[in-house]
């Protein structure tokens, strides 16, 4: 049964226009885009951009890639916001670049893997191995071995990579009000807002692992109109 949240569709806030907004992608210094990163998901980011060893890039609005020093991440909003509450960020590890072999003894009982080869393994075959139960054995799925090797077909594992994400935190570099609503009549009209934040490991810039995915949440303010001291 689904569950039913009480205050399902509203967020109520201490707030006037409240906006939460998410973007997420992967880091890719080398991709021939020339952004310093693919997969961009997130509805209310124009733009995300890292450092490139390639060509610099454009985005999809036409902002060129101003190629940030390995380690910071500098984010174009889609609209203009008059401040940041708040901000949180998980990483998700890339992967070892080793597959393994489900149909012999390569894996380790409790360890984690993710299916990077569906082959001509089968889903009872995967089972077997410690996908959940209803879950639809695909590319990117993770489990938890429950044995070390099951069936006789193709299909192909691997770990996270050893070192995982190779950053342990984000850090928002300079103040993000004074960013996040761009003059309207300057030269760059409606570009939106732009919050820079640089990658953390050990209190010091780094370079996140090529294939992390970053998830990021900003909570944000779109009205000029406040109610509270922030």
């Amino acid at each position: 049964m689904a569950t039913t949240w009480i205050n399902r569709g509203h967020l109520y806030a201490p707030h006037v226009t409240p906006v939460i907004a998410d973007v997420n992608f992967i880091v890719a210094p080398a991709n021939t885009g020339g952004l310093g990163v693919t997969n961009v998901n997130g509805q209310a980011v124009a733009n995300v951009f890292m450092n490139t060893t390639a060509t610099p890039g454009k985005g999809p609005n036409g902002q060129l890639n101003p190629n940030p020093a390995a380690g910071n991440i500098l984010i174009q909003m889609a609209d203009n916001y008059t401040r940041l509450y708040s901000m949180s960020a998980t990483f998700q590890s890339p992967l070892s670049g080793t597959n393994l072999a489900v149909n012999a003894t390569a894996l380790t009982v409790g360890a984690a893997y993710v299916i990077s080869v569906l082959g001509t393994s089968t889903a009872a075959d995967w089972l077997a191995l410690g996908v959940p139960s209803g879950v639809t054995p695909a590319v990117g799925v993770s489990f938890i071995a429950k044995v070390t090797g099951s069936g006789s077909g193709s299909g192909q594992v691997q770990v996270p990579a050893t070192a995982g994400s190779n950053i342990d935190h984000l850090e928002i570099v300079g103040t993000p009000q004074l960013s996040l609503g761009p003059n309207p009549l300057g030269p760059s009209p409606n570009v939106g807002g732009w919050i820079l934040l640089s990658a953390q490991k050990a209190n010091a810039l780094t370079a996140p692992a090529t294939g992390t995915r970053i998830y990021i949440e900003m909570y944000l303010n779109q009205s000029s109109v406040t109610v509270d001291n922030d």
